[in-house]
């Protein structure tokens, strides 16, 4: 004993036990007004304060744990407003989880799990929330409301809009994927796209852009009936292609096509482009016919046929003097017909009109006669070529025909006048000779 102080320096001292099995062991409570205070070589020590009745543990001169009367408990923080607060440095770790082979663990860096209820939410730094578990099992990434097992909510780029979902991680996102259903049915509602094929409907990325779905595939409808079933308009600026070897094509330069080869070995070809002449080109014969409840109508306008056109009945247009109007009489007849000039000929592209001698007129000619009868600019540009509207010629024709009959009645009339007048004649003469 020294002073005040009591100093023991062998053996252990026991309260309340005459056995202690440590430098101090107190058998029953311990109680202090100015708390316990324990340190050893000055830097690490616990001490039990009673004025804030705290419980507080220090290393190296630090706090580094505290237990608060209001039974929060601070971990790198000397005043906790939780019951579990965490305070940590940049750069470090707040929780890690350690499993027993040391590699399994949940790490948080700068950001918070928030529970709200039965409800978890990951938020980062600046508390915005990153991911949300519902009590219902809702399943939010970038929303703290979802509304659906999953619900993804992207950012304000392109890529923070996409979903992946990949197979193994080897930093290409175009790897095959299948998203496969109970029922066989993969709705996507915004965009209208129904994947489906009952029992075994699936959706495959085949990598490269490609993709495989087994079922039908609705766009703009719920139920579709084929593989590619649209309600609406189908918009391609490059052009739409169906088949291989005999196709069917509309190219974005307006062209439409049915080819079983190159450029002019196909069967169809609808085209504004250069490479024709005309807006029409058949390689091959045109069989149609007309509707069972009414006549057909075959219209023709700066089209030429070098080829066959056949028809159950005869080609017809529409005549009905309910749709004329400023209705004259032909003036045109005989004299105009023949100012024509019927010539022989033979085509200088063969390949494309055909080849032998043929019959006709020429454009130029039957414009200074029937300008009204010749079709087309004549630019020469895009198949825009002179052509003569020979239905057209039926009416100066038959006005010319109307013409001789007059002519030739006129005539008939007078050669039956003179035979009177000869046979009166001859009747005189015979008087005399008696």
């Amino acid at each position: 004993m020294n002073g005040t102080n009591v100093y023991y320096n062998g053996g252990n001292v026991g309260i309340g036990t005459a056995s202690p099995g440590a430098p101090l062991q107190v058998q029953g409570d311990i109680r202090s007004s100015t708390g316990i205070f324990s340190n050893t070589e000055g830097n690490d020590y616990i001490q039990i304060n009673p004025a804030d009745d705290s419980f507080r543990f220090f290393a190296n001169g630090t706090e580094r744990l505290s237990v608060t009367s209001a039974g929060n408990v601070g971990i790198g923080t000397v005043s906790p407003g939780a019951k579990l607060a965490v305070s940590y440095s940049s750069g470090q770790r707040g929780v890690e989880s350690t499993g027993p082979s040391g590699n399994s663990h949940i790490p948080y860096s700068n950001g918070s799990v928030y529970l709200s209820g039965n409800d978890i939410f990951f938020r980062n730094a600046s508390n915005g929330t990153l991911m949300t578990i519902l009590n219902e099992g809702n399943v939010g990434i970038g929303t703290a409301a979802p509304v659906a097992k999953l619900d993804v909510v992207g950012g304000n780029t392109i890529l923070d809009k996409y979903v992946y979902i990949r197979d193994y991680d080897d930093g290409n996102i175009s790897n095959p994927v299948q998203l496969i259903s109970r029922d066989g049915n993969l709705v996507v509602w915004n965009t209208g796209l129904v994947v489906g094929n009952p029992g075994n409907g699936s959706l495959s990325d085949l990598g490269a852009g490609n993709a495989y779905i087994s079922g039908d595939v609705g766009i703009g409808t719920a139920n579709p009936s084929e593989k590619l079933h649209v309600t609406g308009i189908i918009r391609s600026d490059i052009g739409f292609q169906i088949g291989s070897g005999v196709n069917f094509e509309i190219e974005s330069s307006g062209r439409i096509s049915s080819e079983a080869g190159g450029q002019f070995d196909g069967r169809m070809i609808f085209t504004s482009g250069s490479d024709m002449y005309g807006n029409v080109w058949v390689n091959g014969t045109i069989d149609y016919y007309d509707a069972p409840t009414g006549n057909g109508h075959f219209v023709c306008r700066n089209t030429n046929i070098y080829g066959r056109l056949r028809h159950q009945s005869a080609p017809c247009n529409q005549s009905d003097a309910r749709l004329k109007e400023k209705i004259a009489p032909l003036k045109a007849g005989l004299e105009e017909i023949l100012k024509l000039k019927p010539v022989t000929f033979e085509w200088k592209d063969k390949k494309t009109s055909g080849e032998g001698t043929k019959l006709g007129l020429i454009a130029q000619d039957v414009m200074e006669v029937f300008p009204e009868l010749v079709t087309g600019s004549g630019t020469g540009e895009d198949g825009e070529w002179y052509g003569v509207d020979y239905t057209a010629l039926t009416a100066p024709m038959i006005k010319a025909i109307q013409e001789l009959k007059a002519e030739n009645d006129r005539q008939d009339a007078e050669n039956e006048a003179l035979r009177v007048e000869m046979s009166e004649l001859r009747k005189e003469i015979e008087k005399f000779k008696q």
